[in-house]
Formats: structure tokens, C-alpha cells, sequence
């Protein structure tokens, strides 16, 4: 239940097609001053979940095979 980690949302944008989406996750999984800005805003203020960032992010049709997104949040 714990929000997503930067490395998760960069993850994520390798498995978008959706130039707008990915240009949003990998923005928030910069370690630009405004990437980290909008990560904490996005994720970390509004206490986001995994569930709730793929919820969000449905549109951009990620495909995320399950067993590796289960890796990932065993991490």
C-alpha cells in the first residue's frame, strides 16, 4: 500500500507506446528538480498507490506483464 518508487514509474514508461504518458512517467522518474517535484505531488502528497497510479495511467495502455510488475512490488 505504500506509493510508488521513482524507479517503478520509469519502468512503466518503457512499457507505454502513448508518447504523452511516457513523457509524464519519465518526468516523474526524473531526478530533474520538477520530476521530483510532480513525483512527490502526484505520488507521495496524494498517497497513491501501485493500483491507483495503473488506474490513472489505463489509457495509456501500458503492458506490464504481471510476473514483472509482481517483481516490482516486491521491491
Amino acid at each position: 500500500m505504500e506509493p510508488p518508487s521513482r524507479y517503478f514509474l520509469q519502468v512503466l514508461s518503457n512499457f507505454t507506446e502513448d508518447s504523452q504518458y511516457k513523457e509524464k512517467l519519465i518526468e516523474m522518474s526524473s531526478k530533474s528538480v520538477e520530476g521530483k517535484s510532480e513525483y512527490y505531488r502526484y505520488c507521495i502528497n496524494e498517497k497513491r498507490t501501485v493500483i491507483e497510479v495503473l488506474s490513472d495511467f489505463n489509457q495509456a495502455k501500458i503492458k506490464l506483464p504481471l510476473n514483472y510488475l509482481i517483481q516490482l512490488c516486491g521491491k
